[in-house]
């Protein structure tokens, strides 16, 4: 697709190549590889643009980023408390900062405020679901178009959808691996780490340990249509989940961007 849109538009492109992570072992040197490549994807910038790179602009962009994730990861751990002061619907709907808008001014207050609302909840006992009686691992991107429709659904049963490997294992979940001195290794760092470039059992053993970290009561698995990256770790979940800490699981199908995927009495009758 790019290439052809550089053939069409007659202009340079720069292909970064992102080793997947089958073994442990292999991070750093991938990190180092990846860290390379962008490098001179500085210098491409610099040739296509004509000028020299910001790079102390780059450094507090980082540390921007740097202090809205750490505020974002204080404000996810605050949901272990019961009954959880906010849902996985909310995390979903909280990822523009740390995504589109990461190391914009900003950023770092926005979380700042979610974690102290979140703070206040827990002093007056508020939780997400009025009635939590059943703490949820939500596996699946978001139903963009069904947010509401999904949360008050869960609501409505007394279920609480608390954490989520598209939430809680990906956009800068490990900010103490962010370095503001080093922010081409950071980046590079955080691609390679991706949860999406890991294993399925990897993706599995960290599905078990957000069940075990937020003390969840079982899963509901949205199985999408249109991104197999993320469905393809699914099965492996479902087994580790069922068979290391013996919590039911449902499976109602979707996607993230097309209705025509989504229908109400399925999602119902699951």
């Amino acid at each position: 697709w790019f290439n052809t849109l550089c053939r069409f538009f007659d202009v340079p492109g720069f292909l970064l190549d992102i080793p997947f992570v089958w073994r442990e072992e292999d991070q750093k040197r991938h990190v180092a590889y990846v860290t390379g490549q962008l490098r001179e994807f500085i210098a491409f910038l610099e040739r296509v643009t004509g000028r020299p790179f910001d790079w102390a602009r780059l450094q507090e962009a980082v540390a921007t980023l740097k202090r809205a994730a750490t505020l974002r990861q204080e404000g996810m751990k605050l949901c272990r408390h019961k009954p959880s002061p906010a849902s996985f619907f909310d995390w979903a709907i909280s990822l523009g900062p740390v995504n589109f808008l990461a190391g914009w001014p900003g950023t770092a207050e926005y979380f700042q405020s979610l974690k102290d609302e979140l703070e206040e909840r827990i002093a007056q006992g508020v939780g997400a679901v009025p009635e939590e009686s059943c703490r949820l691992l939500f596996d699946g991107i978001i139903l963009w178009p069904k947010v509401g429709a999904l949360a008050d659904k869960f609501a409505s049963l007394d279920a609480c959808a608390i954490a989520g490997r598209y939430t809680h294992l990906g956009f800068y979940n490990e900010p103490e691996r962010i370095d503001p001195e080093e922010p081409l290794q950071s980046i590079a760092d955080f691609v390679v780490r991706s949860v999406l470039n890991r294993t399925p059992q990897w993706q599995a053993r960290a599905a078990v340990q957000l069940c075990r970290e937020y003390d969840l009561d079982g899963v509901a698995v949205h199985a999408l249509h249109t991104c197999r990256p993320f469905d393809v770790a699914q099965h492996d979940i479902i087994e580790t989940v069922s068979r290391e800490l013996g919590l039911p699981v449902g499976v109602f199908e979707g996607d993230h961007g097309d209705v025509n995927y989504y229908s109400d009495a399925q999602v119902n009758t699951r």
